[in-house]
């Protein structure tokens, strides 16, 4: 869920099939303070059809966040290409930790 505004605020929420691309930067101001930013592409256009990033500004620790969405993303994936019910024996998929609201 990103979260936008100045005067009003606003919250875009985008599922984790969606991102494409993530990319990391750490510019030497974020640096110095221990902070990074996150660049994500969900499939957005604009009108004249240029693609259109959403950004995570100034998070601490960059890398991990990354590493953490990729992770996620890839298991939502694969989990929706190949539902456990459906994989064949061979595949038997990766070993997410998700768990429904209520289960924890």
């Amino acid at each position: 869920m990103l979260r936008t505004g100045f005067w009003g605020i606003d919250f875009k929420s985008i599922d984790f099939d969606r991102l494409q691309e993530i990319d990391v930067t750490v510019n030497p101001i974020e640096n110095m303070l221990g902070v990074g930013s996150l660049k994500m592409f969900s499939g957005g256009m604009t009108a004249k059809g240029a693609p259109t990033f959403n950004f995570f500004i100034g998070i601490k620790k960059p890398y991990e966040v990354y590493k953490q969405l990729k992770t996620v993303t890839v298991d939502v994936k694969t989990d929706w290409n190949y539902p456990n019910a459906l994989r064949p024996g061979q595949n038997k998929g990766y070993n997410t930790d998700y768990k429904t609201q209520g289960e924890a």
